[in-house]
């Protein structure tokens, strides 16, 4: 864990490069109302293996348990609960976080091209709570690493009701976002 210190800035949306030996050089954005940042974790990815996708789950102190999913259609489901590791090791969830902040990570190392590919965010923490806004309150951002590169962030939408967030599909080796908060049941 390291600590980053920025002069006060005006309310906006400013972009910062983080690099580290070992950990993949990435441009991350954090946005400022009333003089505070808004969202103010980054959790930065180790270099993967060439190739490997990882997906990287961060959010606030409360809801305490967001789970991350991947569902590839007709193969796995990989979650805290279903699938730790895939039977043939391509795929696995790399953490757990169970009171708050995260991160959760998945890591796929290798991927089909032709497979199709569903990510989503589960408020564990609110399951029963079909109609909460806790999940998209919770300042959610799901972070895509792709062959060593951050290609992909995406931002919980504001003010939604549901306890599921349909993040992103892969298709066709292409992310594309859903961005949909539903009923998780």
């Amino acid at each position: 864990m390291g600590r980053v210190v920025f002069d006060k800035q005006k309310d906006g949306k400013y972009g910062f490069k983080f690099s580290k030996t070992g950990y993949i050089t990435a441009v991350y954005e954090f946005e400022v109302i009333a003089e505070t940042l808004f969202s103010n974790r980054f959790s930065v990815s180790p270099i993967t293996e060439l190739g490997a996708l990882r997906i990287v789950l961060d959010w606030d102190k409360s809801p305490a348990d967001l789970d991350l999913h991947l569902v590839k259609s007709g193969g796995y489901h990989i979650s805290y609960h279903n699938t730790i590791v895939t039977s043939d090791g391509s795929a696995q969830l790399d953490r757990d976080d169970q009171d708050g902040y995260g991160a959760e990570t998945i890591t796929v190392n290798r991927t089909d091209n032709n497979g199709v590919y569903t990510c989503y965010v589960h408020d564990y923490s609110n399951s029963s709570k079909n109609n909460s806004r806790n999940l998209s309150r919770s300042k959610a951002v799901v972070r895509v690493y792709n062959n060593n590169e951050l290609t992909d962030t995406f931002y919980i939408p504001r003010d939604a009701k549901g306890n599921k967030w349909s993040v992103f599909q892969i298709r066709r080796a292409n992310v594309e976002g859903v961005m949909r908060v539903s009923d998780g049941n």
